[in-house]
C-alpha cells in the first residue's frame, strides 16, 4: 500500500484535524514521511508538532525544533502537550491559524472519550452575546455588537456570571489566549498586537550594541553568544543582533563617522579655545613602538590618532616634524604641547620651537617625579638615561638601591614559608598593621606602603626568623638564605633606611597627587620644583645634610629636563608669585622673551616690544600693590577661589597685548596626567581580544572609546542632532576666552 493511500486514524484526527485551508501543517509532512506498513497503534501527528525524527518512540527524550530544549517525554503525548502549550516559539508559529484550524488538544474542545469540556462549554454559552477579550491582567466581558439579541433570562445570567467568574480563577486554554501576529501592522487600537521593529530602529539597536562593545572592550563573540538573543527576544521576538562581521565591518566604520563628525564639530564650535597636543609613547603587543596624541581643552580631552613608528626613524627631527604635522592639522588654536622627558624629545623641542616661534613646548611634571624615584631606587643613572644632563651626578642615597633589593628579599622569604606567613597575619591583625606588599617601582604608593608594612612589622619579623630553625624544616640554600635575613632585619640601618625612603616617597607622592588634573597652572611647576620641594627636604631629619644638598641637586637636574619657556614666564605672570625668588639673570632673560613674544602683528617690532614693556611693568606695580596690600582680590587668589587664568581674563583686559600671552600660557597644563588616564585605556583595546584586527580598526575602536566620554549618553546617533550633544559642564569655563588670530 503507497504512502499516498495512507489515511490517519480517528485517534490522529481527534488530536490533529487536518484543514486544507492552513497555510502550514507540519503533522501532514510527518505522516507522509511515516511508512505505509505501521503495527500495534498509530503514531499521534502531535509528534509531528515537536520534532522531525520519523521514529520518535524509538528514544525516551527529543529535542524540540522550535525552542531547542531537550523534552524527556518518556513516549507520553502528556508531556508534548504540556511542553508545546508553554513553548512560546511554537505559539508565535501557530498564531497565524485562526483558533478552528489549530490542534484540538491546543484548543481544549473535547476531552479524551470526544465530549465537549466544561471550559468549551462555558466557552460557547458566552459565543452569542459576548466575546471575551483576555489581555495579560484579567478577563472581561464586553457587550456584543448585535443591539437586536434576545433578552437574557435570570437564569442565563446567573449562568454567564458563572463562566464570567470560573474563567478568571480556572486555567485558560492556550488557545483563548490571544496569540500575538507579528506580521500584522500596528493599530493603535489593538493593544495585544507588537509592532514589528523598523530599519532604522534596528540600525539604531546595532549601533548602540557595537558601541558597547567598543567601550566596555569586551569580544565581540560574546554577542554572537545564543542566550543573549533569547533575553532580547522575550522584548522584541523579531530583533536580531549583529555579528562579528559587522562589529568589525559596517558598524564600526559607521560609528566612527558619526563620533568623529560630532568631534570636528565640537572642535569648529569651539575653535577660539586654546588647545595643547599631548604626545605619549606606547608599545604594542608586538613590541612595535606607538605614538598617541590627544589634545588637552579645558577640562576636556579627546583623541586625534596614533601612529606605529620603525626603530630606525624613531629620532628628534622626525618626531618634530610630526608634532608639527598634528599641529597644523588641528583645526583649533594649539598653543603647545607636552611630551615625554627625555633628551630625543628635548632635541625636538628646539627644532618645533624655530618652526612655532609662538608655542611652547615642554615636559611632564609628573613623568619628572617618576623618574626621580627611579634615579633614588635603581641603579639608573641620569647622565646615562638622559644625556643632555650634567655628568656624574650619581644616586645621593646609594644604600637605597640595595636596601630594595633587601626588602624584596625579606618579603619573599616569609612569602614562600607558610608557617611563618600565618603567624605573621596573625600578629598584624592582632596590633592593626598593614599586610607585607612586594614593592613595585612603578607606583609610587605601592613603595610607601611596602615600607610602612616593614616598618610596623619589624619586630615579629625578627622573632620569627630567629625561631625559624625550630619551626620549619630548612635545606643548606635555605639556611644561607634565613642568615641573610636575619643579618638585614638586624642591621640598626634597616629601620632608618626605611624611615628616611618613606620621607622622600611621602614628599614626591604628595607633589604628583597635586598635579593630577588640568587646572593647576604651569606656574606652580616653577615655585614646586624650585622652593616646595627643597623646602621638603631640608625640613626631613631623617636626612644628613650631604643627603639632603645632592636630593635637592638631583631634583634641580629634573626640572632641568622638563622646563620650557612656559614655566619661565608664568611664574613672572602669576599675580601670586610675580617672579619672587626667581635668579635676576633668568629675570631679564623671561622678561625678555615677554617682550619679544609676536603677539600682535600689526605693529613692527619695536612698537609691539615697547607696547609690551609698558603693559608688564603696569601688571607689575598692579600685581605687587594688590600683594602688598593683601586685597581681597589676592586673598581669593590664594585660596584658589579664583584661578590664574580667571584673573589674566578679566582683570588682564587692563593689558591687552600681554594678555595675549598670559592666557595661552596659563590654558597650557601642567601635566599629561588627564590625557594618560584616557590613554590606560591603550591594554583594553590592544588585547588579545583584538590582535586579530589590523590597525586601522584598533584606532578607530581608541577614539570612540576616548572621544565618546565628550559626550557621554547625551551623544546622538542621529546627525541631525548632533549639534546639540557638546553640552557637558566641564567644557564651558573658558567660553569667554577671546579668540586669538595669533595662533590661528
Amino acid at each position: 500500500m503507497d504512502n499516498q493511500n495512507i489515511t490517519p486514524e480517528p485517534e490522529a484526527q481527534e488530536v490533529l484535524p487536518l484543514n486544507k485551508s492552513a497555510a502550514f501543517n507540519p503533522a501532514v509532512l510527518f505522516l507522509k514521511s511515516k511508512s505505509s506498513r505501521m503495527r500495534g497503534r498509530p503514531i499521534s501527528q502531535i509528534w509531528g508538532h515537536i520534532t522531525d525524527d520519523p521514529e520518535p518512540l524509538g528514544k525516551n527524550f527529543c529535542t524540540c525544533k522550535h525552542c531547542q530544549l531537550v523534552i524527556r517525554h518518556f513516549r507520553k503525548i502528556e508531556v508534548i502537550k504540556a511542553h508545546l502549550s508553554k513553548c512560546d516559539a511554537f505559539k508565535q508559529s501557530m498564531s497565524h491559524l485562526d483558533v478552528k484550524d489549530r490542534p484540538t488538544w491546543m484548543v481544549g474542545k473535547t476531552d479524551d472519550k470526544g465530549r465537549k469540556t466544561q471550559q468549551q462549554q462555558l466557552l460557547e454559552d458566552t459565543e452569542s452575546t459576548s466575546s471575551i477579550t483576555i489581555d495579560s491582567d484579567k478577563v472581561s466581558e464586553v457587550k456584543g455588537s448585535d443591539n437586536n439579541s434576545p433578552r437574557l433570562t435570570i437564569t442565563e445570567m446567573n449562568r454567564k456570571r458563572k463562566a464570567r467568574d470560573q474563567y478568571s480563577q480556572e486555567v485558560i486554554p492556550m488557545a483563548v489566549y490571544p496569540l500575538v501576529n507579528y506580521n500584522k501592522a500596528f493599530e493603535a487600537d489593538s493593544p495585544d498586537t507588537i509592532p514589528l521593529l523598523s530599519k532604522a530602529e534596528m540600525s539604531r539597536i546595532h549601533e548602540l550594541i557595537a558601541m558597547h562593545c567598543y567601550i566596555t572592550g569586551i569580544s565581540f563573540a560574546t554577542i554572537e553568544e545564543c542566550h543573549l538573543l533569547k533575553a532580547f527576544q522575550i522584548c522584541r521576538p523579531d530583533i536580531s543582533l549583529p555579528d562579528t562581521d559587522g562589529l568589525t565591518g559596517p558598524l564600526l566604520e559607521n560609528c566612527y563617522k558619526k563620533l568623529k563628525l560630532a568631534v570636528n564639530k565640537f572642535r569648529k564650535r569651539k575653535s577660539n579655545r586654546y588647545i595643547c597636543i599631548v604626545v605619549d609613547t606606547w608599545s604594542t603587543m608586538s613590541n612595535e613602538k606607538m605614538i598617541n596624541y590627544m589634545a588637552i581643552t579645558g577640562n576636556a580631552s579627546y583623541f586625534l590618532e596614533s601612529v606605529i613608528v620603525d626603530e630606525y626613524v624613531y629620532d628628534a627631527e622626525w618626531i618634530a616634524s610630526d608634532i608639527a604635522r598634528i599641529i597644523r592639522n588641528n583645526d583649533g588654536t594649539v598653543v603647545g604641547a607636552i611630551t615625554d622627558n627625555n633628551s630625543i624629545f628635548g632635541s625636538a623641542w628646539k627644532v618645533l620651537k624655530e618652526i612655532f616661534p609662538n608655542h611652547f613646548f615642554q615636559g611632564c611634571c609628573c613623568q619628572a617625579l617618576n623618574l626621580l624615584i627611579l634615579d633614588l631606587f635603581s641603579e639608573r643613572k641620569l647622565d646615562q638615561a638622559d644625556g643632555d644632563a650634567e655628568k656624574g651626578i650619581s644616586n645621593p642615597l646609594d644604600d637605597l638601591i640595595q636596601f630594595l633589593e633587601d626588602c624584596k628579599s625579606v618579603i619573599s622569604f616569609v612569602d614562600s614559608h607558610a608557617s611563618m606567613k600565618v603567624e605573621l597575619i596573625q600578629y598584624q591583625r592582632d596590633h592593626q598593621c598593614k599586610s607585607l606588599v612586594y614593592p613595585s617601582l612603578s607606583n609610587s604608593t605601592n613603595l610607601i606602603e611596602c615600607f610602612s608594612a616593614l616598618v610596623e612589622s619589624q619586630v615579629i619579623l625578627v622573632k620569627l626568623v630567629h625561631e625559624a630553625d625550630n619551626s620549619i624544616d630548612l635545606n643548606a640554600t635555605q639556611k644561607d638564605e634565613l642568615a641573610n635575613i636575619r643579618r638585614i632585619l638586624s642591621e640598626p640601618q634597616f629601620v632608618e633606611l626605611l624611615t628616611k625612603s618613606i620621607d622622600i616617597l611621602t614628599m614626591i607622592v604628595e607633589l604628583k597627587s597635586y598635579f593630577q588634573t588640568n587646572n593647576v597652572p604651569v606656574s606652580d611647576v616653577y615655585y614646586a620644583f624650585k622652593f616646595l620641594f627643597r623646602q621638603a627636604i631640608q625640613s626631613t631629619v631623617s636626612l644628613s645634610e650631604y643627603e639632603r644638598d645632592r636630593l635637592c641637586r638631583l631634583v634641580e637636574l629634573r626640572f632641568q629636563l622638563l622646563k620650557s619657556d612656559a614655566h619661565l614666564i608664568s611664574y613672572l605672570l602669576d599675580p601670586r608669585f610675580i617672579g619672587d625668588g626667581m635668579p635676576l639673570a633668568e629675570r631679564r632673560k623671561t622678561e625678555e622673551l615677554i617682550c619679544s613674544f609676536p603677539c600682535n602683528k600689526q605693529l613692527s617690532d619695536n612698537e609691539r616690544k615697547e607696547k609690551l614693556f609698558e603693559e608688564y611693568t603696569a601688571y607689575i606695580v598692579a600685581a605687587s600693590q594688590e600683594q602688598s596690600a593683601n586685597t581681597f582680590q589676592y586673598q581669593m587668589l590664594m585660596k584658589q577661589r579664583k584661578t590664574v587664568l580667571q584673573y589674566w581674563m578679566i582683570d588682564g583686559r587692563r593689558w591687552p597685548l600681554l594678555q595675549q600671552l598670559a592666557i595661552p600660557v596659563f590654558c597650557l597644563p601642567a601635566t599629561n596626567k588627564a590625557a594618560e588616564d584616557n590613554l590606560s585605556n591603550f591594554v583594553h583595546i590592544y588585547s588579545k581580544y583584538r590582535n586579530a584586527m589590523c590597525p586601522d580598526s584598533l584606532q578607530k575602536i581608541m577614539y570612540i572609546k576616548i572621544n565618546n566620554k565628550l559626550f557621554g549618553e547625551d551623544f546622538a546617533y542621529n546627525d541631525a542632532d548632533i549639534d546639540d550633544t557638546c553640552t557637558s559642564a566641564d567644557l564651558s569655563t573658558d567660553a569667554i576666552i577671546p579668540a586669538d588670530p595669533t595662533y590661528s
